[in-house]
């Protein structure tokens, strides 16, 4: 019968590794010869002559967001999350922080006023805000993947200039 952990023990690391390592510097492995996410270093990717096979890095502009979202996490979400969850109430107080902070925009095209991020991005921002309340980044999820297929979708769609500026 496998072992049942009690709440907040965490599995050990495969082959007995850790999740952080001298230099390491918030998830993220920052060696000679090796610059990879932490995703590339728990899965074991390889570097061939010097350099990674995938570079795993998020760029600034996701590192930004990462950061923002964090922030928001920590700060606004987590004090409510046993309320919400206590209570079985829709999180109304995040969403009305990701607004203030422009992230339930955050895959809308540019074109259209949002911050026109791709999915990596949104998982990325997705992750952080999990870390404060998962069902608000339950919920966020169906609202960004909504948002992701509507920019596609708009733009195909036969309308006047006129019509297309209004909507």
């Amino acid at each position: 019968m496998p072992k049942v952990r009690p709440p907040g023990e965490a599995a050990p690391c495969r082959d007995g590794a850790s999740l952080s390592r001298p230099g390491d510097v918030d998830g993220m492995v920052d060696r000679p010869g090796l610059k990879l996410g932490l995703a590339g270093w728990l899965t074991g990717a390889t570097v061939v002559s010097g350099e990674p096979l995938m570079d795993l890095q998020p760029s600034s502009r996701q590192r930004e967001l990462i950061a923002r979202a964090r922030h928001l996490a920590r700060e606004r979400f987590a004090a409510r999350a046993d309320r919400h969850d206590r209570d079985a109430a829709f999180p109304f107080e995040d969403y009305a922080d990701l607004g203030a902070e422009g992230f339930l925009g955050l895959c809308v095209p540019e074109r259209y006023g949002g911050l026109g991020a791709d999915y990596e991005t949104y998982c990325l921002v997705s992750e952080q805000l999990a870390q404060g309340n998962a069902s608000t980044a339950l919920t966020f999820n169906m609202h960004c993947l909504t948002m992701l297929m509507m920019g596609p979708i708009a733009d195909n769609m036969a309308m006047p200039p006129g019509q297309r500026e209004r909507h």
